[in-house]
């Protein structure tokens, strides 16, 4: 044996006995981390129950195996319960870190989510960007304690998996919704440059042929959703590098999954409505969609082989203590002189993350709901209080914070019902030609257009044009027709508490009728006073 060279080392030797200065300094990060994103936390165990089985099998094992990959967890239980000769075999397989390093990419990860969840806070009030920033950033923390090339591996994997668990449920309730609803906003947009007169509205296209429904399955979240899955399960299978190139791929196949998406609605909206061939429209439904998928899956895969792949020089040097190679004196000494900075290291860490946590949290935004209740209508409009129907008492009580007011107007030579509905969330609200076309109407035309000087709002001509209709959605100094724009306002943290105000009448009117217009302009008068006496 040579001066600078020692025999084989036993890992007992490096590491036995844990300081308490290192109990503290690592559990300190990681228990800086766990306040840090208490919300997200505590967002995915109450939505742990609405999981799918799969979905539940992949957080738990998520969290086992980030409390394995923890140096001191996993050295107790396998010092304690497995012994030193399972210890070494465990240790060469895993290719763990006994001594973690401050290395740049888990660092960015992990401070870079901190600072892009707070962020998010700010900005938006969509929990599943939290969430996702969570698992991310805890696989930062991991990172400290594997290998380089270990964890550049299973970043793909990490991705993927960030995106399974928020998104798992999300499809029908949170996201699908607003997909849907961009999806038939899109089709319309191509219908009006192709001289069709059409107008979406939730998840429907209202055509002067009938209306198209934009069902669950239209929205392409899914799409987005299995075809960003593949992306990362090529990227991890072929080792290709994540880069600047990489990221591009990536948004290149987002980008024809939506355009594959729009392209197949488009084309069963046209051949249903426009052909009025229905029939041949169920029949291509599924075909369609699989086939513009499988598509889109080849090019991205044909795109993803232009990254460059993981190479030797990709792996790194970072030492790994197994039983089969000596160690090198000046590793040793190097070794317990990073073992001590590294405590120092982490406190740092720690005061970064706890720093974070600190920071103000995101201020509630929104007015107060009206007091329905206290509507003050002139003696010349008589108003009487009405049931809501069993539908509408279904579709309303499934959230809480709503508030209704339904009643029965008769104006001049005006007759019919009126139904106010206040959320602070766009979950409790819908588009009314939905639950006209549920009720047995016939929804035969419907505009967009000024409804008085004030209001912005929507005319439905119902039943061959015996009866119509009107809608809007007010909020403090503004209306709007379109539900995509009462989520954006919630969304973006600008204004989450609107009121639906849907409006039908007995018999067929125009828009333009004085008495139409004065009594649109009565109830859109009479709710705005409510919202400037009901300060947040």
């Amino acid at each position: 044996m040579t001066s600078n060279e020692i025999q084989l080392i036993h890992p007992d030797t490096l590491s036995r006995g844990v300081p308490w200065s290192a109990v503290l300094g690592y559990g300190s990060v990681v228990l800086g981390w766990l306040i840090l994103n208490r919300t997200a936390g505590q967002w995915l165990i109450q939505a742990l129950p609405e999981w799918s089985p799969v979905n539940q099998i992949l957080m738990i094992g998520a969290g086992i195996v980030l409390l394995f990959c923890l140096q001191i967890s996993l050295q107790i239980f396998l010092q304690f319960s497995l012994g030193p000769f399972l210890l070494q075999r465990y240790r060469a397989h895993l290719k763990i870190l006994w001594q973690p390093e401050m290395r740049r990419l888990p660092l960015l990860l992990i401070l870079g989510s901190g600072v892009l969840s707070l962020g998010s806070q700010w900005f938006l009030t969509l929990e599943q960007i939290p969430a996702i920033l969570f698992i991310l950033g805890s696989y930062g923390l991991v990172g400290l304690w594997l290998q380089p090339h270990s964890w550049n591996r299973g970043l793909p994997i990490a991705i993927a998996l960030s995106f399974i668990l928020p998104f798992g449920v999300e499809f029908s309730t949170n996201l699908g919704f607003p997909a849907r609803i961009l999806t038939a906003e899109a089709v319309e947009q191509i219908l009006h440059h192709l001289k069709i007169a059409a107008l979406s509205s939730e998840d429907i296209i209202v055509l002067d042929t009938g209306i198209a429904h934009v069902e669950l399955p239209c929205s392409g979240l899914k799409s987005l959703w299995i075809g960003s899955l593949f992306f990362l399960g090529a990227t991890w299978v072929d080792r290709r590098r994540l880069g600047l190139r990489w990221l591009g791929m990536g948004a290149v196949t987002l980008g024809l999954l939506v355009l594959a998406n729009i392209a197949r609605v488009l084309s069963l909206v046209m051949v249903a409505e426009v052909l009025q061939q229905p029939e041949i429209a169920d029949i291509l439904h599924i075909p369609l969609g699989i086939i513009g998928f499988i598509t889109v899956c080849g090019l991205s895969y044909g795109l993803l082989r232009g990254v460059p792949q993981i190479t030797g020089e990709d792996q790194g040097s970072s030492v790994v203590l197994t039983p089969q190679r000596s160690l090198k004196l000046t590793d040793f000494k190097e070794y317990h002189r990073h073992r001590s900075s590294s405590y120092l290291d982490f406190l740092v860490l720690t005061a970064c993350l706890l720093g974070l946590a600190l920071f103000p949290a995101a201020p509630s935004f929104g007015s107060a709901l009206p007091d329905l209740n206290a509507l003050d209508w002139p003696a010349n409009l008589q108003m009487e209080t009405i049931p809501l129907s069993k539908t509408e008492q279904r579709f309303f009580g499934q959230n809480s914070g709503v508030l209704t007011e339904k009643q029965r107007f008769q104006f001049q030579d005006l007759s019919g019902s009126v139904l106010f509905v206040a959320s602070s969330t766009w979950r409790s609200h819908h588009a009314p030609e939905l639950c006209l076309s549920g009720s047995g109407y016939e929804v035969n035309q419907m505009i967009s257009q000024p409804l008085t000087s004030d209001v912005i709002g929507r005319w439905l001509s119902l039943n061959q044009g015996q009866q119509s209709a009107a809608y809007w959605f007010q909020a403090p100094g503004q209306t709007t027709d379109a539900f995509i724009h009462r989520i954006w306002s919630e969304v973006t943290r600008q204004e989450s508490t609107w009121t639906l105000v849907s409006v039908l009448f007995d018999q067929s009117h125009k828009p333009d009728e004085p008495a139409v217009q004065e009594l649109l302009a009565l109830m859109h008068q009479q709710l705005a006073t409510q919202d400037s006496s009901h300060p947040i």
